[in-house]
């Protein structure tokens, strides 16, 4: 069986203390400054596997979210416990451009929360093997909303309205 790593990609243990892996430090680099040059994470996990390194010894390849593991992992910029790789000012950049490219939050949080059968008082759940019905309306800030869900109940609803737990 292989061994699974137990450092963080860049790093090996040698006589009790993390070191640098110089190979793996270059390429951490790249990853950091191609990021911020508009590289995505699909591009910088080409480039990975281009670079012929392993992120562990049991992945065959490597994938856009072991590239965005590397550009999150404080590890290689803070200097506690593991000598640091990227200076603080790039990774804080990188942090930045991340938080910017990411996608906003829903603006419709109250699907997100339990619905129950106002008949029974089960939990819906989504049911993708029937047609959509519209079983109830739900009011939220004072305006009606007819909602097409697809759920499953045990017991047969009656009209009414869904109720938010």
């Amino acid at each position: 069986m292989k061994k699974i790593r137990s450092c963080p990609f860049g790093y090996r243990m040698e006589n009790g203390t993390y070191t640098v892996v110089p190979e793996e430090r270059r390429l951490i680099e790249q990853i950091f400054t191609r990021y911020l040059d508009g590289a995505s994470l699909q591009q910088l996990s080409i480039m990975a596997e281009a670079a012929g390194l392993k992120f562990r010894e049991n992945a065959s390849s490597w994938n856009k979210n072991m590239v965005s593991r590397i550009l999150d992992n404080s590890r290689y910029w803070d200097g506690e416990q593991y000598p640091s790789i990227v200076e603080r000012e790039i990774a804080m950049k990188v942090a930045d451009l991340k938080q910017s490219k990411a996608s906003p939050r829903s603006q419709t949080p109250f699907i997100q929360k339990r619905m129950t059968c106002p008949y029974c008082g089960s939990r819906l759940k989504r049911n993708g093997k029937k047609p959509h019905r519209t079983f109830g309306t739900a009011n939220a800030a004072n305006n009606v909303l007819a909602l097409s869900l697809m759920i499953r109940c045990f017991k047969p609803l009656q009209k009414g309205f869904l109720q938010f737990a």
